[in-house]
């Protein structure tokens, strides 16, 4: 019979091995727990990588801004306060012009990072994408204090100064970039663009095909080599890189838009417009859409739906420089000088070197006498790019509506078409200044052969009217205006010309005054309407009231104002 004491130790031991098992069973389920774990956030950490870089992919090369949004969402959802996700979605919705929301999540990744460099390029990215440079470049400066080697950031802010008409300054930042990562295709593009920008279109295509060997499919690389065959009026070569860039992206709205305009230089305005309908179906927000759509309503005769197009574009952004130019040549057509010159001077004063801005102040400034001042402009928009044919058609334009330089107006947009013969904007100019010298049938072939790429080509329609009279075909151009209200019955300028037909050339006063009057009562202050109102008063004998007309058209026009297509006005040559 063992002893109580050995009873005793073999209890002991027997619970030592029990605590030891135990011990070890612990221990192995807590590594065995640990291992699992840390394979977890392993694949977790590959996981997230990876949806961060399908984000950087879409935002980045295939500008799908909706599909990086989704990946990025992907990673928020296995991470919430993920400062990359945040920002990097942040950036994604400014460029959906998505501005609140984009400052919120950035502000977010920033309160719990104050000093994370992805955070803060982040936020100077949407606040650059809203227009406001200034602070912008505050948020890039502290990155590059932190990193001065940051090559998307010292790219960024070359950005800025390109778009505040620094090109010089830009191009420095753009070659640090390039200095520190070769092949990085943005710093790449942003340099071709200032080239193209300057008419050097020879060395643009060498930065574009540089990124375009990094990658065949970077659509911005695409898009802008597209647009550089499209300045030189090489429409069909244009198009094939437009179309290898919707291939890649389908919804790529830079490349649906730059199809849109190419079609509308082309004077296909309706098919145009189904190109920008479909950008903004993709983001209705997209301002370079926005403003090509108003643009065409505008030449199609829609004034009132184009002029909603371009208040859309400021009410998202009030620094968009398109729509400030845009809204200031529908108020400059309108007559009203002085609040278009305060548009193209808020557009000026964010980029000085807007070529649109700076050509149609030009014009302007001629319309109210100040010849030496709109010189100045013309030569300017001309000093940037000479080569430019959408800019040199549009001082041939200003010229030939508000002075009696016909000559250089004439070379000017025979230029133009010298590098795009299907602009058909500049074949609607060449009309008008051949009909200001008298040659009228040329004119009206022109006018016929704009008409036939686009029947709905306002301005033609209407001016095609003026030749037929101009001609002595009174009856002819009478029933062209007839057949043209029905289409476009709210158009004043058609209204005023018919009755200038009436009671100047066909002596019919009473219905000529019938016809302006019921119209002056829609736009009481529209000048054609009233330059034909004071002139048939003034062949009825009528000088009180065409002496109150014409104080009018001072008070509202200056002492400068001209009427109809036919200017008394001087204007010198110009440098260029």
């Amino acid at each position: 019979m063992l002893s109580r004491k050995y009873h005793l130790t073999i209890f002991f031991i027997s619970l030592l091995l029990i605590l030891l098992f135990k011990y070890l069973f612990d221990n192995y389920n807590y590594e065995l727990k640990y291992s699992f774990a840390l394979q977890d956030a392993i694949l977790s950490n590959k996981t997230v990588n990876y949806f961060i870089k399908q984000g950087d992919s879409n935002f980045q090369t295939i500008r799908d801004f909706h599909t990086a949004i989704k990946w990025y969402e992907k990673v928020l959802a296995i991470d919430k306060n993920n400062i990359e996700a945040l920002s990097k979605k942040g950036e994604t919705l400014s460029r959906l012009y998505n501005y609140s929301e984009a400052i919120e999540l950035v502000d977010k990744a920033l309160e719990l990072e104050p000093n994370s460099v992805i955070a803060l390029y982040a936020k100077g990215y949407t606040l650059y994408n809203q227009g406001n440079f200034t602070e912008a470049q505050k948020y890039y400066d502290e990155v590059l204090a932190m990193n001065p080697k940051d090559a998307v950031t010292l790219t960024n802010k070359g950005q800025i100064f390109s778009d505040q008409g620094n090109d010089l300054e830009a191009l420095k930042y753009y070659d640090k970039a390039l200095a520190i990562n070769p092949k990085y295709m943005y710093a790449l593009i942003n340099k071709g663009q200032i080239f193209s920008d300057q008419g050097n279109y020879s060395e643009a295509l060498k930065y574009y095909d540089k990124a375009l060997a990094i990658n065949p499919k970077y659509v911005i690389a695409l898009r802008d080599k597209g647009q550089i065959f499209s300045d030189q009026g090489n429409d069909s070569e244009a198009i094939k890189y437009f179309d290898k860039a919707l291939a890649v992206n389908p919804n790529y709205t830079d490349a649906l838009d730059a199809k849109g305009f190419l079609l509308s230089t082309q004077g296909h305005y309706s098919e145009a417009i189904k190109y920008y309908d479909n950008a903004l179906a993709v983001n209705p927000n997209y301002l370079y859409a926005l403003n090509d759509k108003g643009d065409a309503l505008y030449t199609l005769g829609n004034y009132s739906e184009a002029i909603k197009y371009f208040d859309k574009a400021l009410a998202i952004n009030p620094n968009d420089v398109d729509a400030l130019s845009d809204k200031g040549y529908i108020l400059s057509d309108q007559g009203n000088y002085s609040e278009a010159i305060k548009y193209f001077d808020k557009a000026l004063a964010i980029n000085p070197n807007d070529v649109d801005a700076l050509s149609w102040k030009g014009g302007m400034l001629l319309a109210l006498g100040n010849y030496s001042e709109a010189a100045e402009y013309f030569d300017k928009a001309l000093a940037i790019n000479p080569n430019d044919f959408y800019t040199l058609n549009n001082i041939a334009s200003e010229l030939g509506r508000y002075s009696n330089n016909y000559s250089k107006a004439l070379e000017l947009v025979e230029k133009s078409l010298s590098i795009n013969p299907n602009y058909i904007n500049a074949m609607d100019t060449k009309a008008l200044i051949l009909m200001q010298l008298g040659k009228y049938p040329e004119a009206l072939q022109l006018y016929d052969k704009v008409l036939e790429k686009e029947p709905n080509f306002i301005s033609s329609i209407n001016k095609k009217g003026v030749a037929l009279a101009n001609l002595g075909h009174y009856q002819q151009a009478l029933l062209w205006y007839d057949n043209a209200l029905k289409h476009f019955p709210e158009d004043l300028d058609m209204i005023a010309n018919k009755g200038r037909i009436l009671g100047i050339e066909l002596g019919k006063y009473t219905p000529a005054l019938d016809l302006i009057n019921s119209y002056l009562k829609k736009n009481s202050n529209h000048k054609e309407l009233l330059c034909n109102k004071e002139e048939i008063l003034e062949e009825m004998g009528d000088k009180v009231n065409a002496l109150s007309i014409k104080k009018k058209l001072i008070e509202l026009y200056s002492e400068n104002y001209e009427c109809g297509h036919f200017k008394k006005s001087s204007f010198g040559n110009f440098s260029k």
